[in-house]
């Protein structure tokens, strides 16, 4: 079963969808590990926030999944945290050693895993491993067991391991892919800006033009502009200022302009 299941995710992260599309994939074909009663929930690791956020879940253990979009966990909080801060894999295989794991657990965060539990349920096994790609830790992927019924035991650790392999190479590619796509969008913004600039720059260059033309004409000692004509280029020189100043109104408006 468990080779059926690491084939099954390997080919199921080989498809190209959104990741979480894909981590919820995965998490349906790690549910068929678990015996009833058990649970697989999968924890990324938000930098930004620096909070664990719940991505995906499976299992009948978890009989309202619903409640764990409150749950939000610190780096070293509880046995995500923990499994995270040390990059060590754990087999909590009694209600005692997972009681003394989420002991500094934070009461929203537990009244929000017991909601998720039901019942006033307590897990009475958990097998955790972080995801990981070299250098890189991207969050958690644990099994439970919520109601003492399971079967984990410290065997599950190697199979549990090389999952969370496969889903922290899979993470690592989206991450920059994303990055990626940021930097060549980024690139076509910079290319338009630089595009739009040069037209503006042309335009501008058109009312300038004008007012310097009218005023050094007005300027020249050797000639004597009949009224009419002075005035003829006071308005020329006038038309070409209203324009320009809309101009920069237009330039100063947009977002051609990073304030």
């Amino acid at each position: 079963v468990e080779l059926k299941v690491l084939t099954r995710v390997a080919k199921a992260l080989a498809t190209p969808s959104p990741l979480p599309e894909l981590l919820n994939s995965v998490m349906g074909e790690i549910s068929l590990l678990l015996a009833p009663s058990e649970y697989g929930l999968l924890l990324l690791w938000d930098p930004s926030e620096g909070l664990f956020r719940p991505e995906a879940v499976c299992g009948d253990g978890i009989p309202h999944p619903e409640a764990l979009t409150a749950l939000a966990l610190r780096r070293g909080e509880a046995i995500t945290g923990k499994v995270f801060e040390t990059g060590q894999s754990q087999a909590l295989l009694s209600t005692e050693a997972v009681r003394a794991w989420m002991v500094d657990m934070q009461p929203r965060n537990r009244e929000a895993f017991q909601r998720a539990l039901g019942n006033g349920d307590r897990p009475s096994g958990v097998v955790a491993t972080p995801l990981s790609a070299g250098q890189n830790r991207y969050g958690v992927l644990l099994l439970g067991s919520a109601r003492g019924a399971g079967r984990l035991t410290a065997d599950d650790l190697p199979v549990l391991e090389s999952l969370a392999e496969l889903i922290g190479l899979a993470i690592h590619r989206a991450r920059i892919e994303e990055q990626s796509a940021v930097a060549r969008q980024a690139e076509v913004e910079g290319q338009l800006r630089a595009e739009a600039l040069a037209t503006l720059s042309h335009e501008l260059r058109t009312p300038l033009a004008a007012i310097k033309g009218y005023s050094s004409a007005l300027l020249l000692e050797e000639v004597e502009w009949p009224e009419e004509k002075r005035a003829e280029f006071l308005r020329q020189i006038d038309s070409a200022c209203d324009y320009l100043e809309s101009m920069i109104t237009d330039i100063l408006d947009s977002s051609l302009i990073d304030v």
